[in-house]
């Protein structure tokens, strides 16, 4: 939903976030404002499900045989790797969540399938890794500092109780 409120801040389509949000809703109805929902939830479910196992692997075997690195250097490498994974795993299907959602008139494609063949034939394979470079740093930087935060606060959540 979150994608249709930056969709609707382009010019081409409406003024603003609110004559978008109102469009959609007299054109489609509720349903118009979750276009795009069901291939959010398959991007998502495989990113999450790699996410954790991935932090607390690198984190353990990091700990366990880097016993001279610092705790919190292991934990950002980590969590940079957990996001870098996670996202290059689900690339493919982020694209087509976002092609799905900025259709917001709806008659260009009838679902995400529709989207990844069409999408596919007409620019390639390329197409469903657009922008990688840029998601990737972003992917291990945001994931990193995310994730070294929270064990740092775990930490210290943990010490304070006792």
């Amino acid at each position: 939903m979150l994608d249709l409120f930056i969709l609707a801040l382009n010019k081409d389509y409406y003024k603003g976030p609110s004559e978008g949000v109102m469009d959609i809703l007299r054109t489609k109805g509720l349903g118009g404002i979750y276009r795009g929902y069901v291939s959010q939830l398959y991007r998502d479910i495989p990113a999450s499900a790699m996410y954790f196992p991935v932090f607390e692997f690198s984190s353990y075997y990091g700990h366990k045989y880097l016993p001279n690195v610092n705790s919190q250097l292991i934990n950002f490498i980590g969590g940079g790797l957990a996001g870098l994974l996670s996202w290059t795993l689900i690339m493919p299907l982020d694209v087509i969540k976002s092609r799905v959602q900025a259709d917001v008139k709806g008659n260009f494609y009838t679902g995400m399938f529709d989207c990844a063949k069409k999408s596919v034939k007409s620019e390639g394979i390329s197409v469903l890794f657009r922008g990688y470079s840029a998601v990737a740093c972003r992917a291990f930087l945001v994931n990193s500092v995310t994730l070294l935060v929270y064990v740092e606060l775990l930490k210290a959540y943990k010490h304070g109780l006792s």
